[in-house]
């Protein structure tokens, strides 16, 4: 049986060089890194001095809002004791000196709760962006520092609470509500206002002498052992 011939075609097709294919998979995985790297990383992925700038910012924000807050009710504070009280005990009329301390007092107690929340909040924000620097000498240095300041902290919001609710909201609820308290009553309102406020002054005196050496102990250099 003759061999069957195979058909003729006027052109024939280019033949390829083939590539082995562990040199294929290398190439594509190249290419692929390639590709990969020169694509913009996300924004939390990104290591530039852009985050730590921010960082910064809101510290140092963070740190003036707080220093500020504490001034505001320092102020008010001494305000109350040198300006309010004398003001209202130089009235002569009973009535007219119950009004007057109801006026003031209903200004001084949202400004002082608000002041003393806010310098605590910001406080709070602090304490974080500290330990997150100092990591394992967080406690080892601003242990003791920070447990004093704390604890004459809860004192200063349990008297300064007092003054505004124990003391501020009943003159103000007595006077607008037609029965403003008598002389007797006031005075003793008054003069538990005025010890009040001096302990608050006493206990700033001492947070602000501990919170310097918690800052002294927050700025030492940290041991690489």
């Amino acid at each position: 049986m003759p061999a069957r011939s195979r058909p003729q075609y006027g052109f024939s097709l280019p033949r390829q060089p083939t590539r082995p294919l562990p040199r294929l998979l290398c190439e594509a995985s190249a290419a692929s890194v390639t590709s990969a790297l020169k694509r913009p990383l996300p924004p939390r992925l990104r290591f530039t001095d852009s985050a730590t700038k921010t960082r910064r910012v809101e510290s140092q924000l963070n740190l003036w809002m707080h220093l500020l807050a504490f001034a505001v009710y320092t102020g008010a504070t001494v305000a109350l004791l040198a300006m309010g009280l004398p003001a209202i005990m130089s009235e002569r009329e009973p009535v007219r000196r119950a009004q007057l301390a109801a006026a003031v007092l209903r200004v001084y107690d949202p400004l002082s709760i608000g002041a003393l929340g806010v310098s605590i909040m910001t406080g709070a924000f602090s304490l974080t962006a500290y330990k997150a620097a100092l990591r394992a000498a967080f406690f080892d240095r601003m242990g003791g520092p920070l447990a004093w300041k704390l604890f004459f902290t809860f004192v200063l919001v349990n008297l300064a609470a007092y003054i505004a609710f124990g003391i501020g909201h009943r003159v103000v609820r007595a006077v607008d509500g037609g029965t403003p308290p008598d002389a007797v009553q006031l005075a003793a309102f008054l003069r538990r206002l005025r010890t009040s406020a001096m302990l608050a002054l006493v206990l700033i005196a001492i947070i602000v002498w501990v919170a310097m050496g918690l800052s002294t102990a927050a700025v030492l250099p940290v041991s690489s052992a």
